[in-house]
């Protein structure tokens, strides 16, 4: 069985939490979020050995898309974060 358990930060941030104020961390989330995404291969299923690959971004252009369209939630969840929306 696998559980998925819904964090408001990637982990990858959440040792910076008591360094990085929260609304940066929230900022930087949606873009990493976005790489993170780009990293894993839907099409393997659970559980099933995936060969390492050297190229860490299959799909530049689309990559750079997906980064753009990013910034205005990042960017809406920093304003959200200081109070100001």
């Amino acid at each position: 069985s696998y559980y998925l358990i819904e964090t408001d930060l990637v982990p990858l941030l959440q040792p910076f939490q008591l360094l990085i104020p929260k609304p940066i961390l929230t900022a930087l989330d949606v873009p990493l979020r976005v790489v993170i995404e780009d990293a894993y291969d839907r099409a393997v299923g659970p559980g099933v050995p995936a060969p390492a690959d050297w190229r860490p971004i299959k799909d530049l252009a689309g990559m750079a898309i997906k980064l753009l369209a990013s910034v205005p939630v990042a960017v809406d969840n920093f304003v959200e974060d200081l109070g100001l929306s």
